[in-house]
């Protein structure tokens, strides 16, 4: 995680930024795009949750010469 999202965590720690509740059962990396300045990727995901499909979209970049989670939004089908 970015540093700034570690100084934003929710009460429920890096899983409650998901955005559900209940057992990750699995997940698929729908598609994923690169930026190259700054450099970033946005990185969609299909994740199923107590039998519903949820979608999440991942922000990455780089900080320090390391690829961070830096916002986590719910995505579109």
């Amino acid at each position: 995680l970015s540093s700034g999202l570690i100084t934003h965590l929710p009460a429920g720690g890096a899983a409650a930024l998901l955005g559900f509740s209940g057992t990750l059962q699995g997940y698929i990396i729908q598609s994923g795009s690169g930026m190259l300045n700054p450099p970033g990727a946005i990185v969609k995901v299909a994740l199923k949750v107590g039998g519903l499909d949820l979608n999440r979209n991942f922000t990455l970049l780089q900080e320090n010469g390391k690829w961070v989670i830096d916002t986590i939004q719910n995505g579109s089908r």
